[in-house]
């Protein structure tokens, strides 16, 4: 099961969607990275050039990928 961490005060996917590292892992710290007033955390400076040539691509990611954990949390609380 997957779950959400917490970065800077923020609700974050267990891994980066850009490459699919899991934030737990890294030994480098989460960047932060915005596009149209919607901001997400990656795992690294190279994701942030990533983010960067599709912007719109990583952000829908990203929000499925938090939606995802969330139900999944939701429904390992009801057990």
């Amino acid at each position: 099961m997957t779950s959400a961490s917490v970065f800077a005060g923020e609700l974050i996917p267990e891994t980066c969607v850009v490459n699919g590292d899991k934030f737990a892992e890294r030994t480098n710290p989460p960047q932060k990275v915005s596009y149209e007033g919607k901001t997400i955390t990656v795992c690294c400076k190279k994701c942030v050039r990533k983010f960067q040539k599709d912007p719109a691509k990583y952000i829908k990611l990203y929000e499925e990928a938090l939606a995802k954990e969330a139900a999944a949390k939701k429904v390992q609380a009801a057990k």
